[in-house]
């Protein structure tokens, strides 16, 4: 019997020990299942927030872009009526020479600056 009961014994251990390692497992699956959940929302999270930031710059961008053209926009009547000018055969004056310099200066600027610019 002394042998029967240490082999009883051993086998209770091992059951004990084998549910121990189950539960033990099933806890650890879970808590690195949900460790890796929480990774990713954090990660989704962060691309969401980072992704906002670029939106409102970009916004920001385009409205500065859709001003500053409204005020080159402008000009497009003065250098039509100076191009008569010259097609009917008729000098500018230092004024207006002027005048168109100062005007291709904003225009290139204007070009430099958004030169790199993606349109959305």
């Amino acid at each position: 019997m002394n042998e029967q009961q240490k082999k009883a014994r051993r086998t209770q251990i091992i059951a004990i020990i084998s549910i121990v390692v189950i539960i033990v497992g099933f806890f650890g699956f879970y808590g690195i299942s949900t460790y890796i959940d929480h990774v990713k929302y954090e990660a989704t999270y962060q691309n969401a927030i980072e992704s906002t930031k670029k939106y409102k710059e970009q916004e920001k961008v385009m409205e500065e872009y859709e001003k500053e053209y409204a005020e080159i926009d402008k000009y497009r009547d003065r250098v039509n009526e100076l191009l008569d000018k010259v097609e009917k055969g008729e000098p500018l004056t230092r004024a207006e020479q002027k005048e168109v310099e100062e005007i291709n200066k904003k225009i290139d600027d204007f070009k430099k600056k958004y030169e790199n610019i993606e349109m959305w």
